[in-house]
């Protein structure tokens, strides 16, 4: 059952980034914020009927004939998240390798 008061849906693109050279090679994920209902905040009541049956299908749309993150063709792929805080660009900063 969701517990947070306010809900927020973004839209993301979602990549995959290559970090560096160590160990022959590593790459992370990244989130960019594409747009969001920041203005706008849902409760619970009316957040999880509207998230799902609206935002499955637009996700789907606007992925046709994307590649996914995975392939050297990718230009990243679009996904919807329901965020219990305010939207933020994913990682906050550039990983390091350890």
């Amino acid at each position: 059952m969701l517990k947070a008061n306010k809900w927020y849906v973004t839209l993301y693109l979602t990549n995959r980034i290559f970090g560096g050279k160590e160990e022959g090679g590593w790459w992370y994920n990244t989130e960019v914020v594409e747009d969001s209902t920041n203005n706008q905040s849902f409760d619970e009541k009316n957040i999880a009927e509207w998230y799902l049956e609206n935002l499955q299908k637009y996700e789907n749309k606007m992925n046709e004939g994307r590649f996914p993150i995975d392939s050297a063709a990718s230009t990243g792929i679009y996904r919807f998240r329901l965020e219990d805080r305010k939207p933020h660009n994913k990682p906050a900063e550039r990983p390091i390798y350890e």
